[in-house]
């Protein structure tokens, strides 16, 4: 991992406080165990990986932060901590529902450990199947798993988001049809690209894209600079976004579809009693 994170065996040697023929042996001796070649070694250039090699960089990256959040866990129980649950969050709704419940739970249950980890939809889905996870949380975007049990915490309507400098944006409400050529800003998150355009579509709006992100941030900055509008369903606290911009949102008065979300569990695994608790503490916590 060193190796290729800093670009050589050299510069690996100097941040590990390992000699260079350490490094070179032990890289070797994993090549020669998988039988094929790591890195393309170039004198003036340093290393660059194989393509087998990124795959196998790859794999150790989840390793290794699979081995830290083991680690973590298991300080936790040296603590003292009863129980862990671990709890997976779909990227942009952590900071609404992952965060705030974490620290309420901790407030009233110290014994319990919350592991709280962010994650594309993909990869909560594949970890909450392997049971790497215990609960999942995410918008149900095409979430037909008949090995899960979803349950429904809350659901967001849309709204456009515009610049505060923008002619619509002292409108109390807006209709789909004032934002005819008028280009998006589109957030095109993981998972979340078929909603969007299903939402478009069934408002009647076929804009010129004037930017793709899948960060939300990037998509309120380009709003507030004036690059078009945005559509968005979650409502941060504050209207100012990263560089400075003031935003302002307004809700439409087109019928639109909801995007639920959802609290996910393994249908065959019985809850512990601590997960019993955080199930019910999500129903006050909402």
């Amino acid at each position: 991992m060193a190796v290729a994170d800093h670009g050589g065996i050299a510069q690996a040697a100097r941040t590990l406080h390992l000699s260079q023929p350490a490094i070179a042996q032990a890289l070797n001796k994993l090549e020669q165990h998988y039988g094929f070649s790591l890195f393309l070694r170039q004198r003036s250039r340093g290393v660059e990986l194989t393509v087998q090699g990124r795959q196998l960089h790859q794999m150790a990256q989840q390793l290794l932060q699979q081995a830290e959040r083991q680690e973590a866990a298991m300080g936790l129980i040296a603590a003292g901590k009863s129980a862990t649950i671990r709890l997976g969050c779909f990227h942009t709704l952590a900071p609404f529902y992952m965060i705030p419940l974490i620290q309420q739970f901790k407030q009233q249950h110290p014994d319990i450990a919350l592991l709280g980890e962010e994650l594309l939809q993909d990869r909560l889905l594949g970890k909450l199947l392997n049971k790497e996870l215990d609960l999942a949380i995410s918008y149900d975007m095409g979430i037909s798993n008949s090995a899960l049990i979803k349950q429904k915490i809350a659901s967001q309507a849309p709204y456009i988001l515009l610049s505060k400098q923008h002619p619509l944006a002292k409108q109390k409400a807006l209709r789909a049809e004032q934002l005819q050529g008028q280009p998006l800003v589109m957030f095109d998150g993981a998972g979340s690209k078929d909603y969007y355009h299903s939402l478009l579509t069934s408002l009647g709006l076929n804009p010129e894209i004037a930017l793709v992100s899948q960060s939300m941030e990037t998509v309120r900055s380009a709003v507030g600079n004036q690059m078009g509008f945005g559509i968005s369903v979650m409502h941060p606290k504050t209207s100012i976004s990263y560089d400075g911009c003031e935003l302002v949102d307004i809700p439409l008065l087109d019928p639109c579809p909801e995007l639920a979300i959802v609290l996910l569990r393994l249908r065959d695994i019985e809850p512990s009693p601590a997960m019993a608790l955080l199930l019910s503490q999500y129903q006050s916590f909402n």
